[in-house]
């Protein structure tokens, strides 16, 4: 990295068939070089929080202005009016909040 970098990550708020939801932490996934990321899958939750080690956010912005709702993400749903940006500098946090504004239980 560069010697003054900071990185900014910034996702759309969606709901995401295999982890619940799409937001900051699984921003850092679409960074990886690989072409074909449906082999990491498999492991996927695993692939992101590596992802995060590797390429960990300075800060985090998630639109929520209108996210995509039900457990078809992340390419099929239907929009939701959330009206919320989320920011932080702590992804794991940034995601709590967003799975509290989708209704889900950050724990589960």
């Amino acid at each position: 990295m560069f010697e003054d970098s900071y990185f900014i990550t910034m996702a759309k708020m969606k709901t995401h068939s295999l982890t619940k939801i799409s937001c900051a932490l699984k921003n850092q996934y679409g960074c990886l070089m690989e072409k074909r990321k449906i082999k990491f899958h498999r492991f996927l939750d695993d692939a992101i929080m590596d992802a995060n080690l590797a390429m960990r956010p300075d800060f985090c912005l998630v639109d929520g202005i209108v996210g995509l709702g039900t457990a078809r993400g992340p390419v099929w749903g239907i929009p939701i009016n959330a009206r919320s940006i989320v920011a932080g500098s702590d992804p794991v946090a940034v995601d709590c909040v967003c799975a509290k504004i989708m209704g889900l239980i950050p724990s589960s």
